[in-house]
């Protein structure tokens, strides 16, 4: 895909980052506590300026269709 980005449609750059992140990013922030629910499994994962602090990563296997059902 980025072959195709690059050479076809002629991208100069490209950025990757992770969805903890872009979430403290996207509410003016560097340094947090990012949780993400999804369907079958819940992430927490702690960032202090900028970058994810890979032994505070935690991962559940509680989410939500398991709160739908709860409900």
């Amino acid at each position: 895909m980025l072959e195709l980005m690059f050479e076809s449609l002629e991208v100069r750059s490209m950025g990757i980052a992770l969805k903890p992140l872009l979430a403290l990013y996207g509410g003016g922030l560097s340094s947090g506590l990012s949780v993400h629910m999804g369907e079958g499994t819940t992430v927490a994962m702690a960032v202090f300026n900028g970058f994810i602090i890979k032994e505070s990563t935690v991962r559940f296997d509680i989410a939500g269709k398991d709160v739908t059902e709860y409900l």
